[in-house]
Formats: C-alpha cells, structure tokens, sequence
C-alpha cells in the first residue's frame, strides 16, 4: 500500500504547477503616448485618411472611364489599328 502512495505522488508531482492567473503570461505592457505625441499621431492619421479618400476618388473616375472606353471599343465606335 505504501508503495502504492508513492507512485501515486511521483505521478502526481510530474504534472505542471498551475499559476494562480493563467492569462498573466500573456499581459502585454503598453506605453501610452503623451497627449503631445497623440496629437502628431492623430495628424498624421489624418493626411492618411485624406489622401486615400483622394486616392479612391481618382481610381473610381479611372474605372469609370475604363467602362466607357471599353464601352465604344466593344460596340465598334472606337476601332484599334493593328
């Protein structure tokens, strides 16, 4: 019986301890930036944001006259020499 105990408490001391909060491992520690740099930064967003809006908006008249383009070459209005 003894020896029975014995292996049971080496088996049972192989297995990992378990940590009192089992997500503290993943924390991750984050600087916030001062309320100076988070000015710059929402600047910076800013442009960003204005030129891809600008961007969208010349890509969509591009498509655009890509369809009418495409639009006179299919119906024969626009021929292409070879």
């Amino acid at each position: 019986m003894t020896r029975l105990l014995e292996k049971a408490f080496e088996e049972a001391s192989k297995l990992p301890e378990l940590e009192q909060n089992p997500l503290a491992r993943w924390l991750i520690r984050v600087r916030i930036p001062g309320l100076d740099e988070q000015s710059l930064i929402r600047e910076v967003l800013s442009s960003a944001e204005e030129e891809i809006e600008i961007l969208e908006t010349k890509l969509s008249a591009l498509e655009k006259q890509k369809r009418g383009l495409m639009q006179k070459l299919l119906t024969g209005e626009v021929r292409v020499k070879l």
